[in-house]
């Protein structure tokens, strides 16, 4: 296991569809011990114990925003269990900002928001042999995902000031940075952001410094030369 500094973390993953979150859930799993809590598996769970044949046929009679509402309570009840119980948990599969917020509210301040992507035709290829579908039946359903996802509010996700992009890099380096992250090593993308344009702005000055300087040994040679 890799060792981190405290324990009682929510460690939320979310990306879009087929972009490998499920498995990097169960490699942070494997790593740190912390139970995974897939929203959609557990919504289906709880759609069943309603009577419903399954997640689908719910958000057909209640609507899709409407049924992944109506759900949350018991969602982040859940979690909180889990993080009370386990000293941390693993979220996979958050795309709506407002579950987000709750979710850091039960996390008191010890939450961590990794966005997780892959390349269209990769996503494209793993939901072919994960569902055993065409090329075209599997482009049609990432589409479907899409829009579904973008109902629930994903595009306000991947956009957070929150999210650490975890890249399209392999395993390895996606735990390097989940673990400098519980470790307080890497900053979300608003401070990347934040850092970088102070960056930007001091290399900005050196350089109209440097400029400045060359400028004025030129006016003083032709000086000298006159």
């Amino acid at each position: 296991m890799f060792n981190i500094v405290s324990m009682g973390k929510i460690i939320v993953i979310t990306g879009t569809s087929a972009s490998g979150k499920s498995s990097l859930a169960k490699k942070v799993s494997s790593g740190y011990g912390f139970p995974v809590v897939g929203v959609s598996a557990f919504c289906e769970e709880i759609a069943k114990q309603r009577g419903f044949s399954d997640l689908d046929s719910f958000e057909s009679e209640v609507g899709l925003r409407k049924s992944y509402f109506a759900l949350i309570p018991n969602l982040l009840e859940h979690i909180k269990m889990l993080n009370s119980s386990n000293g941390g948990v693993v979220v996979e599969g958050v795309y709506n900002p407002e579950l987000y917020s709750k979710i850091k509210d039960i996390a008191r301040g010890q939450s961590f928001l990794f966005l997780l992507g892959a390349a269209r035709s990769t996503r494209k290829n793993r939901l072919r042999l994960r569902e055993g579908l065409d090329s075209a039946s599997a482009k049609r359903g990432l589409h479907v995902r899409r829009v579904n996802k973008k109902m629930k509010g994903l595009n306000a996700m991947l956009t957070h000031p929150d999210a650490i992009p975890l890249g399209r890099a392999g395993f390895n380096s996606q735990m390097k940075i989940i673990q400098n992250a519980l470790n307080g090593r890497v900053v979300s993308s608003q401070g990347l952001a934040r850092r970088t344009m102070r960056h930007l702005k001091e290399k900005k000055i050196a350089l109209q410094r440097l400029f400045d300087s060359k400028r004025g040994k030129v006016k003083y040679r032709s000086a000298r030369k006159k």
